[in-house]
């Protein structure tokens, strides 16, 4: 299946001016999403450097978005910071388009929430597609195990039958019992 990016669940209307990001946040965004090498000393006295490597500033719509967070939609490393579509004014994702992230329908968690709470539910959620996939997968393999549980009985029966057809009565009585017991 063709993976959607990030661009195709953006929004081109309606974006609410709380999602621009200003000239401070942007800053901000930068430097939490840059690379750095900071020199830190452990509770035990060990000195060691903390490093993060660069993540992609603004991200890149042309591919799929990464996982979401909790605290997305607040001004940390994790946050997608995208250029809108309409003004190329940098901005933080919609809560539709968290909820297209996850493949939510549009407005899924519009109950009346705050939007911090509706990016908090996203964050939290799982991406309804790959869940979907799963089960269509677990679907198969439960559906191949008991057609090859019936198969096994159905030639089991045959075999049982050839060898013993003067004791009919209980070779079916068997293979009844053993089906029941294989279900």
């Amino acid at each position: 299946k063709k993976a959607i990016t990030l661009g195709e669940i953006l929004q081109t209307e309606n974006i609410p001016n709380e999602c621009f990001i200003n000239d401070t946040q942007e800053a901000k965004f930068k430097y939490l999403k840059g690379s750095k090498k900071i020199p830190r000393v452990s509770k035990l006295g060990i000195k060691y450097n903390y490093s993060e490597g660069t993540m992609c500033f603004p991200d890149n719509l042309d591919i799929p978005g990464r996982t979401m967070l909790t605290s997305e939609g607040t001004i940390n490393r994790s946050t997608h910071v995208v250029a809108d579509i309409k003004t190329k004014k940098l901005r933080i994702l919609t809560p539709v388009e968290a909820e297209r992230l996850n493949q939510f329908p549009d407005n899924w968690t519009n109950t009346g929430m705050t939007s911090k709470k509706r990016y908090f539910m996203m964050g939290n959620a799982l991406v309804c597609g790959i869940i979907k996939e799963l089960g269509y997968q677990i679907k198969e393999i439960i559906e191949k195990n008991i057609e090859s549980k019936y198969q096994t009985i159905v030639n089991f029966s045959k075999n049982l039958f050839k060898k013993y057809q003067p004791y009919m009565i209980v070779v079916l009585i068997s293979s009844v019992s053993i089906f029941s017991l294989l279900m």
